[in-house]
């Protein structure tokens, strides 16, 4: 894949945070370990939360690697990428671009779908991810424990780490309409989206 994209990036993008990920990437951009994958996942999130939307989408786009073979999935690597094809989905909504979002998210059903491990059917792969959905709570996808226990103990770098590792659950799973629980509470969720970015930047 090529990697000049991330130079192009940097261009236009001069954040502390969004450099450091691009000259990450512009090393290994192969997307085959959890910790290139983390690095793009970081990367495209950044970029968003500072307000890059078009420049997001282009590392979204970059993220659209060859879909597994069945039992070949390595989660370690794809759970980052789902996140980045999240993010993606909830860019395209606010634009309007639904047809987009259903493309990606329907890509993102494929990947739920592959067995691994014992998940060994795509029936069982399929089921065991519709649980996993269903199953996060609004508490749960903010971290609502560990965040006020951070900000009790004014600790404010662990309070933005999990700001940021928030928004892949809300933004990331959220997006996607399959978690019924953020489904529920989406003005809250949206409400929270803008707060955490907000601290962020």
């Amino acid at each position: 894949m090529d990697s000049s994209i991330f130079e192009d990036i940097m261009k236009n993008c001069t954040e502390k945070k969004v450099v450091s990920h691009c000259k990450k990437l512009i090393k290994k951009s192969a997307l085959t370990n959890m910790a290139t994958a983390t690095a793009l996942s970081e990367l495209a999130y950044w970029l968003y939360i500072y307000g890059h939307e078009d420049e997001t989408l282009q590392v979204c786009e970059f993220s659209h690697i060859k879909e597994p073979e069945p039992n070949k999935i390595n989660y370690n690597v794809w759970s980052f990428i789902l996140y980045v094809w999240g993010l993606e989905v909830y860019i395209y909504r606010k634009r309007g671009e639904e047809e987009k979002a259903a493309e990606r998210i329907a890509a993102m059903e494929r990947i739920w779908a592959t067995p691994s491990g014992v998940w060994n059917t795509p029936e069982i792969a399929a089921a065991q991810n519709r649980l996993i959905h269903s199953r996060l709570s609004f508490d749960d996808a903010i971290y609502r424990e560990k965040f006020e226990d951070a900000i009790a103990e004014n600790d404010k770098s662990g309070a933005n780490d999990l700001r940021f590792i928030a928004l892949y659950n809300l933004i990331g799973e959220g997006a996607t309409g399959l978690c019924p629980q953020l489904e529920e509470r989406k003005d809250e969720v949206e409400k929270v989206i803008a707060e955490y970015m907000q601290a962020l930047r």
